[in-house]
């Protein structure tokens, strides 16, 4: 799903996760601060853990240390980055995080088309969504792939794909399988109520944070 920007990315994730209030969310300190300011947007409190000095990645040892030595449900979720083009294992950190209940974001901003081996030897692209709840990427000038603006979130989560488009677009659902209130519009094909095309409804609080129409119709062109 296409967004304005990495950041807003983020935000929309952290949103479709249910960060509230109080909630602790662990990421690395060495990032773009768009990847911790997400979770304050929603409230929630950001813990720093360390990196491995080797990899510049976020060292799943010292993610462990904080979630053993904290009660269970103290954190919420991990937002692991893969740095300069090199892919967190997210393998691993998926067992840690279903051991202690929590969600995973792959800021992926820095690796498109970036991947790490998993145990079966099998390639594992960044932001493919198979450890990831969700991914992110950026397309600012500084990145790899750049439109001027823009970002990507990517899932394999029908349900947070869904939540994702209605709160891209103010809280808007455009589609008939989702609509909450019941209004008598004409019956079509086997007695059931068929929408207009026309109608929509504003369902949650949500943002303008679509990407350009503009580069949406170039993107179709190329």
């Amino acid at each position: 799903m296409a967004v304005a920007n990495g950041t807003a990315a983020l935000h929309l994730c952290t949103m479709t996760l249910g960060v509230k209030e109080g909630q602790k969310v662990i990421t690395t300190p060495i990032t773009f601060a768009a990847s911790a300011n997400c979770v304050r947007y929603c409230g929630g409190d950001v813990v720093f853990s360390d990196i491995d000095p080797d990899t510049y990645l976020l060292d799943i040892e010292k993610v462990r240390q904080l979630l053993t030595s904290s009660p269970k449900g103290t954190y919420q979720g991990i937002i692991p980055v893969d740095f300069a083009g090199r892919a967190v294992n997210l393998e691993a950190f998926r067992a840690l995080a279903d051991e202690y209940g929590l969600w995973i974001i792959e800021d992926a901003c820095h690796a498109p088309g970036g991947y790490f081996t998993d145990s079966k030897g099998i390639t594992q692209q960044c932001g493919n969504g198979n450890y990831a709840d969700l991914a992110i990427f950026s397309f600012h000038p500084v990145k790899h792939i750049a439109c001027g603006e823009g970002g990507m979130i990517t899932t394999n989560n029908e349900e947070h794909y869904k939540q994702l488009l209605r709160l891209r677009s103010h809280g808007i659902n455009k589609g008939d399988d989702q609509f909450l209130n019941d209004i008598d519009f004409a019956n079509g094909v086997d007695g059931e109520t068929t929408y207009p095309g026309w109608y929509m409804e504003m369902q949650q609080l949500g943002y303008n944070y679509r990407i350009t129409d503009i580069k949406v119709r170039l993107a179709y062109r190329s």
